[in-house]
């Protein structure tokens, strides 16, 4: 009977110890509360609920009296302990630390991470002491005050680590100072993708001649960091235009019943360089069946905004299909370069060679630009280069002060065909040898800008939201990535490559 006993009881012991390694392992963290001298008079140990965050798990377990205003919450008291004199002065408080580093968010917007601490601090300030002070404040490209804090200048450490202390401020140094990236939550437009804009120092109002960390405290110091940027006003006006029709005009262009090649080649583009975020998932795309030439264009750029791919079977279509005329030709090798490595060489080298050979009856700026933007990522090839420098030099024969000319009349269509064109070559649209009258493409380009699209013609009274409106978009915004990635250096930007 002892040992039936003793058995028993191991098997339940096991079955204990059983259930036990099986609790889930919950997330914690400590939260403490320290007094003037730095003596700990509360110190808890809070388990993290994912859905409730961190305050609100702190509030599950413990007694927190506190206010909230539109800076967020405002700790009075913990349990049973106050700072001193409080409800008669504000000389005492709780300063937050997270990780034993002072905070600069409230404790209502702290995230739970591994090992995490919490300490409420009580300060001391004396409201009767007077303290010399400047003020920090951040302005961006409209004028807009985005911050304004006067801050206590600290003699031990100066203005800008005075600034530190009670600014979150996102700096960079080098033998010339300290190079302000952003405050806070705010950075200059761009950031990060183009040097376009940037954060300038002025001191009263002045442009400053040192760095923010080289300036001395004087009486009524004022500091402003004031977003600039580098670019003339033409240029603001073109990247205003871009990022309007995006937001504003994009969705008529790309929908459950249209897909745009050019809109939608430029949102992938602009994308893929870092200026936007768009989740193209969001767009109505249409469905189309895989028959023409267009299609497959259609699909491979949908596939690139969707981070999709071809089956193996329509990557085998696609390297069988066929062209009827000159312009399908281009389309094709469009579609190749836009799946590029995943093609059959052979059939590039054919249809290039078609192309450079072949004299086309309808010889335009249209056709030339397209020509220059279907053979730019062939490379080494003499026949190219010569063929390249042919249709550079039709189009500089066959433009004026209003772009080029199709067909005895300048127009937006021709003219951006074009610029996307030289763009693809590495040629720069507003170089002076594209310049005429004063006018380089760019801005001969922009003549057509009325009410949100292009016109097809200056004498136009309506946009045209067929073919120039889309293909005018596109030129700009592939100009925009040539001028800020490029420098204007001859770096080759093709609409339809994937590479």
């Amino acid at each position: 009977m002892r040992k039936l006993f003793i058995y028993v009881l191991l098997i339940f012991s096991v079955f204990l110890v059983s259930c036990s390694n099986n609790e889930t392992v919950k997330d914690t963290f400590l939260f403490e509360v320290k007094d003037i001298a730095g003596d700990v008079l509360f110190t808890k140990e809070i388990i993290y609920h994912d859905d409730l965050g961190v305050f609100e798990s702190i509030l599950e377990v413990v007694e927190v009296d506190y206010d909230t205003s539109e800076y967020g919450a405002f700790i009075n008291g913990v349990e049973d302990f106050y700072p001193t004199d409080y409800g008669n002065s504000f000389d005492y408080f709780f300063s937050l630390y997270v990780n034993d580093e002072m905070s600069m968010i409230g404790i209502d917007q702290v995230t739970y991470s591994d090992n995490l601490k919490i300490s409420l601090i009580e300060t001391f300030y004396d409201s009767s002491q007077t303290y010399e002070t400047f003020l920090f404040e951040v302005i961006d490209l409209d004028d807009n005050e985005i911050l304004s804090k006067t801050i206590n200048y600290d003699s031990d450490l100066g203005v800008f680590e005075s600034i530190l202390e009670v600014v979150e401020v996102d700096y960079d140094t080098s033998e010339y100072g300290a190079f302000i990236n952003g405050v806070e939550d705010f950075y200059p437009t761009e950031n990060g993708v183009s040097y376009n804009y940037y954060l300038s120092v002025l001191v009263n109002d002045e442009y400053s001649d040192t760095g923010i960390d080289q300036i001395l405290y004087e009486e009524n110091l004022k500091i402003t960091l004031k977003e600039t940027t580098t670019l003339d006003p033409f240029d603001l006006l073109v990247d205003s235009f871009i990022n309007d029709f995006i937001i504003n005009e994009s969705n008529k262009f790309i929908n459950d019943s249209k897909t745009d090649q050019y809109v939608l080649a430029s949102l992938v583009k602009l994308n893929s360089y870092g200026y936007y975020n768009i989740d193209f998932s969001d767009y109505d795309f249409e469905d189309f069946e895989l028959s023409g030439v267009k299609d497959y264009l259609l699909q491979s750029l949908k596939n690139n905004a969707l981070g999709n791919e071809f089956t193996e079977a329509e990557l085998v279509e696609i390297n069988d299909l066929s062209s009827t005329n000159l312009y399908e030709v281009t389309t094709i090798l469009n579609i190749l370069d836009s799946v590029y490595g995943k093609a059959e060489l052979n059939l590039r080298n054919d249809l290039l060679d078609t192309l450079i050979t072949t004299n086309n009856p309808y010889m335009d700026p249209d056709y030339a630009g397209m020509t220059l933007q279907a053979v730019s990522t062939f490379k080494d090839d003499n026949d190219v280069e010569t063929f390249k420098d042919d249709m550079v030099t039709y189009l500089k024969d066959n433009q004026n002060e209003d772009g080029f000319i199709s067909y005895e009349i300048a127009n937006a269509s021709s003219t951006a065909q074009g610029i996307l064109g030289l763009l693809a070559i590495g040629l720069n649209p507003r170089d002076e040898e594209f310049v005429k009258n004063d006018y380089d493409l760019v801005e001969s380009l922009m003549k057509y800008y009325s009410d949100g699209g292009f016109k097809y013609k200056l004498s136009d009274e309506n946009i045209d939201l067929m073919f120039s409106t889309p293909q005018a978009f596109s030129a700009l915004a592939m100009y925009k990535i040539y001028r800020d990635q490029y420098s204007f250096s001859g770096g080759l930007v093709n609409l339809w490559s994937s590479n």
